[in-house]
């Protein structure tokens, strides 16, 4: 029952890695007056960017029970994979350098080789020591095959591998950003504050899936909102289903709404589409000056892969009045500021 994860009886153990209960800082008047020249809808941004330095972002919330569980197994070395600029395998391999373990990632390149020049998240990575297998974008779809071989590789080495799925989505990952939302209801019983909305990028579901079930496991009324920044809303809603019924399964928990509840079911969520652009990592010019006006109002710095993507989302939103004026929306700002020195 629902009751039994809201004690926390079943809460697994982690790892202090981040720096929690991360600001909510109100978006400035400055910005508002750029956004609606009447009254409108309040912007605030939970800092998530500020989790830690170089493990900067949403990532390292469930590296902290993922990497917990790495050690109870007593693993010498994590692999996991991502994109070039992946903000999860460059804060895996700085979180596990942190724990005293070895890193293996694999990295999505277009032919399959190392870049011409380490930047970005690829530098921090190779800076702690991360061992790196790059792979053609043709032949990353085997990702989950390839990891398996890398693991392989490693025990014949004697190494005890733990993988990590892409993104650290996975049913321990959850866990942080349940975290997450427990944050975010402490701030609003303190404050007085009553938030009407959660807006998140949407990059392999973990995130989002790990609001909601924050916002059963915590019994909090707040509407739950993700914007993809690749691919479309059907296939994110089935991969952020099975995260959430995974979990629900596991933990006995049950969906408040399908006994006749008020509560928001666990499928109450919305998906904005169509800010995506042209793809994975490709910034479009929209977002681009929305994220600069964002940086010149209040010195808030977004990235172009993720939520330089779901900012726009919610501000074009905003504009087309998809909101109530006295809405009190929250912008999870999931880091990824590493990743603008490898743009072009």
């Amino acid at each position: 029952k629902m009751e039994v994860t809201q004690s926390h009886t079943k809460k697994p153990q982690f790892t202090n890695l981040a720096q929690r209960e991360t600001p909510i800082h109100p978006i400035s008047e400055r910005f508002h007056q750029l956004l609606h020249s009447k009254e409108g809808p309040r912007i605030f941004v939970k800092r998530d960017d500020l989790t830690e330095c170089t493990m900067s972002g949403n990532k390292v919330r469930k590296l902290e029970y993922i990497l917990q569980d790495a050690q109870q197994k007593q693993s010498s070395i994590v692999i996991t994979c991502g994109a070039l600029q992946s903000n999860h395998t460059r804060a895996t391999a700085i979180a596990a350098a942190r724990k005293g373990m070895k890193a293996y990632v694999l990295l999505k390149s277009s032919d399959g080789r190392a870049p011409s020049k380490n930047e970005g998240n690829v530098l921090l990575t190779m800076m702690v020591g991360a061992k790196i297998k790059y792979c053609a974008g043709k032949d990353y779809s085997k990702k989950d095959r390839i990891m398996q071989q890398m693991a392989q590789e490693m025990k014949d080495m004697g190494e005890t591998p733990y993988i990590i799925p892409q993104g650290g989505s996975s049913l321990l990952g959850l866990w942080g950003h349940i975290d997450l939302m427990e944050e975010v209801k402490l701030h609003q019983e303190k404050n007085g504050e009553k938030f009407s909305h959660i807006v998140c990028a949407v990059g392999t579901g973990g995130t989002l899936a790990g609001l909601i079930l924050g916002r059963l496991i915590h019994n909090m009324d707040i509407e739950i909102i993700g914007v993809p920044i690749w691919g479309d809303a059907p296939r994110f809603r089935k991969t952020i289903d099975d995260h959430v019924s995974e979990f629900m399964k596991h933990y006995q928990l049950i969906d408040p709404s399908s006994e006749g509840s008020s509560h928001l079911s666990i499928r109450d969520y919305h998906l904005l589409d169509g800010y995506a652009g042209r793809g994975y990592s490709i910034p479009y010019d929209a977002e681009i000056q929305w994220a600069q006006h964002l940086a010149m109002s209040d010195g808030i710095i977004l990235d172009h892969s993720y939520t330089g993507k779901a900012f726009y989302g919610l501000v074009d939103s905003i504009q087309k009045e998809k909101f109530n004026l006295n809405s009190k929306i929250l912008f999870l700002h999931t880091g990824g500021v590493f990743g603008l020195f490898a743009s072009k």
